[in-house]
C-alpha cells in the first residue's frame, strides 16, 4: 500500500486499464493476460484470478458449505496437491485465518473424496494448485497464478529481509530509476542493487521462478509459454550496463548480498540469459563515508533503505548516524536524486535535508516514509565555502549545550591529569554530570565511547536527538578525534546486549603492562571493565607464582592476564564461547601461555556444583540478571547472590580470599554470609576517581 501508483505505471505499460482500490488493482482480461502480468511485474504482491465468490459468507461453517459444492474436480488435477492461504478484511480480522484455511482444505478434500474416492495431499512450498481465499464480504474464492510475487529466487536461505524484492523494486521505479548509475550506502543482503540489475537488464521476474499453479485444469500452458518466449527474448536483446556500487558495515551482510549476486547469475544462465554481474559491486564500508567516486563522477540515483530502529535501545546512534548521512549526501552528491524508506519520519528529520516529495507506504505491516531529495549544485560562480575551524563547533551546538561543552573542557582538564599521573590510556572523562546530559563518556586512545542511559519518556524525541549530535559534536572538537572515531551506545532496553555489528576488528589497548584486544563496533561494552582496573591490579598483588586464581562471569578475562602475569594458575568460566575466545587471544596478546590455563566454558552454578579444586584468589562478578538459552537457567542477582557467594567461597584454601563485585543499583548484601565469613566491603579501594559518580561495590570475604 502507498505505491499504487507505481504497479499502476507498470500496468499501462503493458497495455492495462484497472479499477483502482486502496492496495488492490482488479483488471478485465484474457489469461494470457493475467500471465503477462504475473511475469512482467515487478511491483505487484500476488496475481489472482477469482473462480467464485458469495455474499453473507460470514462462518467456518458456510465457508466450508460454499467450497464443498465448487466442482473442484473439474479445477484441481487428479493427484495433483493443494495449498490454501486466507487474508482477512480489517472488518474481518478477529477472524482465525488459520481455522478457516483448515475448513476449507476440509470441505475440498471431502469433496474430492467423495467425487474420485481419494484425496489431494497439502504442499505448502509446490502445490499444484494455490488458492487464495478474501475473508470480506463478498467472500472471494481466486487461483493463485504466481505464488508471492516478491519471492524472486536469489535471496540466500537464512538471509535477513526487512526489505522485500518487489518493494525495492518498486522503490527504484517510484524514483524513476531505468539504468545507468545507483548507489546504496545500506546494501544489507543486495535485494535493491539486482533488483536495479533486472530492471536494467529488462529481465522479468517471472522467468526466475515457476508458475504458481501448474495444476489447475483452466491453465493455458501454451499461453504462457508464448508469454514467456517474448520476455526471453527481451531479455537477451538487452545490452544496458549500468553502475551499481552497495555497501555496508556488516561484513556478512554484505557477503550475502554477493551471495545473491553469485544465485541471480546462476538463475539468468540457466535460462540462456546474459547477466553482466560485473556491474553491480559490494564491499564492506560505512554510509557516511560513502562517495560518488565508487561509481565514477556521473550524478545518478542513491535509493537506499536505512535502518530505523526496530529494536529498543537503537534511538541514540541513529540520530548521530542520520546527522552524519546528511551531512555526507550535502557535501558530495550534488546533481543526485536520492530516495529512502524510513519507518521513523523523526529520523529523517536529522538529515537536515528539505524532502522534494514524501509518501506514506507499508514495508509488510510498517508504516514507512517514502521520501525524496535533489542535491543541487552550487551555482556557477559561488564561492566554495572554507573548512569549518573546529571552534566553529560552538556556533553549531544549541545554547543549552554550552553548559556540557563547559563541564566536559574542565572534566578533561582534571582527568587528563589523572590519566598522565597513573599512566592511563583509558578512562571517564564525563558522567551524566548535568542531569539534562545523561551520558556517560569513556575516553580510549584515539576513540571516545558515548553511552546515552535510557531518556526519560517526558523529553521530546527531537530534543534527546539533538542533545545527542550535540555530545558527539563536542566530543570530536574537545578531544580531536573524526566522528567515525566516536562510538555511541545507549544503556537499558530490551536487545541492549545483542551483538551489534560483525567487523571482528579489534585494537590494541595497554593497562598497566598488560595489553588487551578492545572492540569497540560489534558489542555493547568494548571488552572491558575500565572501572575494575584498581581490583585487578589488587588481585595480582595479592598472588604469588603457583597460586590458583578463579575467575567466575570472566567475560574476556582481563583479571586472569593480570593474574597469570604475576605466575598465577588461572581458571575462567563462562558462558559465552565468543568471550571465552576473546580472552584466549588476550593471554596471546600478553605472550602468555594458553595451554598452562583454563578456559571453561560453564554456567558458573553448575561448574561450582561439579567444582572440587582450591582457590587462593576467586573474583566473582555476576551480572544483575541473566538467563541461558542453552541450559535454560535464570539467574537473578537479588535472590541468588548468597548461594553464589556460598559455593564460590568454598573453593577457597584456608588463606584465600573471595572477591565478589557488581553493578548492581541499590544492591544489599544478605547478612546472613556474615555469619560465617569475615565480610568486608572495599569499594573505597577498588573505585577509580573518574568512575565515584557511577561506582560498582566490592566485598572481601574469607574464612573467620
Amino acid at each position: 500500500m502507498g505505491l499504487e501508483n507505481v504497479l499502476d505505471h507498470e500496468l499501462v505499460g503493458l497495455g492495462f486499464e484497472s479499477a483502482p482500490s486502496r492496495g488492490v488493482r482488479t483488471i478485465e482480461g484474457t489469461l494470457e493476460d493475467a500471465y503477462r502480468i504475473v511475469m512482467h511485474s515487478r511491483v505487484a504482491s500476488r496475481v489472482l484470478w477469482p473462480i467464485a465468490e458469495a455474499e453473507e459468507v460470514d462462518t467456518p461453517t458456510l465457508l466450508y458449505t460454499m467450497l464443498a459444492e465448487m466442482p473442484f474436480e473439474e479445477i484441481l488435477e487428479e493427484g495433483g496437491t493443494l495449498a490454501i492461504d486466507c487474508v482477512a478484511s480489517r472488518h474481518r480480522r478477529k477472524d482465525n485465518t488459520r481455522y478457516l484455511v483448515q475448513r476449507a482444505k476440509d470441505a475440498i478434500v471431502d469433496r474430492l473424496r467423495d467425487k474420485r474416492g481419494n484425496r489431494p495431499d497439502i504442499d505448502r512450498h509446490a502445490p499444484s494448485l494455490r488458492l487464495h481465499i478474501r475473508w470480506a464480504n463478498p467472500v472471494v474464492i481466486s487461483v493463485d497464478l504466481g505464488g508471492a510475487l516478491f519471492r524472486r529466487g536469489y535471496r540466500p536461505s537464512g538471509a535477513r529481509a526487512p526489505l522485500r524484492e518487489n518493494l525495492g523494486a518498486a522503490m527504484l521505479l517510484d524514483a524513476g530509476y531505468k539504468s545507468g548509475v545507483l548507489i546504496d550506502p545500506f546494501c544489507g543482503s543486495g535485494t535493491m542493487l539486482i533488483e536495479a540489475l533486472l530492471i536494467a537488464r529488462d529481465i522479468a521476474p517471472g522467468l526466475l521462478r515457476p508458475i504458481a499453479s501448474p495444476g489447475w485444469e483452466a491453465h493455458d500452458r501454451t499461453a504462457l509459454s508464448l508469454v514467456r518466449d517474448r520476455a526471453l527474448k527481451r531479455a537477451r536483446a538487452a545490452t544496458a550496463m549500468p553502475r551499481l556500487y552497495g555497501s555496508d558495515r556488516d561484513p556478512e551482510a554484505v557477503e550475502l548480498a554477493k551471495e545473491s549476486l553469485r544465485n541471480i547469475g546462476s538463475l539468468c544462465q540457466k535460462r540462456g540469459i546474459s547477466l553482466p554481474v560485473q556491474c553491480a559491486r559490494f564491499e564492506v564500508g560505512d554510509a557516511t563515508q560513502v562517495s560518488p567516486d565508487a561509481v565514477g563522477d556521473e550524478p545518478g540515483h542513491l535509493v537506499t533503505n536505512p535502518p530505523y530502529g526496530e529494536r529498543v535501545g537503537t534511538r541514540t546512534e541513529l540520530a548521530v548516524l542520520y546527522a552524519r548521512f546528511g551531512s555526507a549526501l550535502r557535501e558530495r552528491f550534488a546533481g543526485w536524486k536520492i530516495s529512502m524508506l524510513c519507518g521513523e519520519p523523526s529520523l529523517l528529520a536529522q538529515l537536515g535535508m528539505r524532502s522534494s516529495a514524501r509518501k506514506t507506504v507499508f514495508n509488510g505491516p510498517m508504516k514507512c516514509s517514502l521520501s525524496q531529495y535533489e542535491v543541487f549544485a552550487p551555482k556557477e560562480g559561488a564561492k566554495a565555502e572554507p573548512a569549518p575551524k573546529a571552534e566553529s563547533v560552538r556556533a553549531k551546538i544549541h545554547p543549552e549545550s554550552e553548559a556540557f561543552r563547559n563541564r566536559l573542557k574542565k572534566n578533561l582538564k582534571r582527568y587528563s591529569k589523572l590519566a598522565k599521573r597513573q599512566k592511563l590510556e583509558a578512562y571517564r572523562i564525563y558522567d551524566r554530570d548535568i542531569p539534562e546530559f545523561n551520558f556517560a563518556i569513556d575516553r580510549y586512545p584515539g576513540r571516545v565511547l558515548v553511552h546515552e542511559h535510557r531518556r526519560p519518556h517526558k523529553v521530546d524525541i527531537v530534543i534527546a536527538d539533538r542533545r545527542v549530535r550535540d555530545v558527539v559534536a563536542v566530543c570530536e572538537e574537545l578531544l580531536d578525534v573524526p566522528q567515525e572515531h566516536v562510538h555511541l551506545r545507549s544503556r537499558g532496553g530490551k536487545g541492549q546486549y545483542d551483538k551489534r555489528a560483525a567487523t571482528g576488528t579489534e585494537h590494541a589497548y595497554l593497562e598497566g603492562g598488560h595489553t588487551f584486544l578492545l572492540n569497540y563496533e560489534d558489542y555493547l561494552d568494548t571488552g572491558i571493565f575500565l572501572d575494575h582496573r584498581m581490583l585487578r591490579a589488587q588481585i595480582a598483588k595479592e598472588l604469588n607464582e603457583g597460586d590458583a586464581f578463579l575467575n567466575l562471569f570472566a567475560y574476556t578475562c582481563s583479571a586472569s592476564v593480570y593474574a597469570a602475569k604475576v605466575g598465577a594458575r588461572c581458571t575462567s568460566v563462562d558462558l559465552s564461547k565468543t568471550y571465552l575466545a576473546w580472552g584466549e587471544r588476550n593471554f596471546e596478546a600478553n605472550e602468555l601461555p594458553v595451554r598452562e590455563h583454563d578456559f571453561v566454558r560453564s554456567d558458573v552454578e553448575r561448574f561450582l556444583q561439579k567444582e572440587r579444586n582450591r582457590y587462593r584468589r576467586i573474583l566473582l562478578n555476576p551480572p544483575s540478571y541473566s538467563r541461558s538459552k542453552s541450559t535454560g537457567r535464570e539467574m537473578i542477582l537479588t535472590r541468588d547472590h548468597r548461594s553464589l557467594i556460598e559455593a564460590s567461597a568454598a573453593r577457597l584454601t584456608a588463606d584465600g580470599v573471595l572477591y565478589f563485585s557488581t553493578h548492581a543499583r541499590d544492591f544489599q548484601l544478605d547478612d546472613a554470609i556474615g555469619e560465617r565469613y569475615e565480610v568486608r566491603e572495599i569499594s573505597k579501594r577498588t573505585v577509580p576517581e573518574d568512575f565515584a559518580r557511577s561506582p560498582h561495590r566490592t566485598w572481601s570475604i574469607e574464612y573467620r
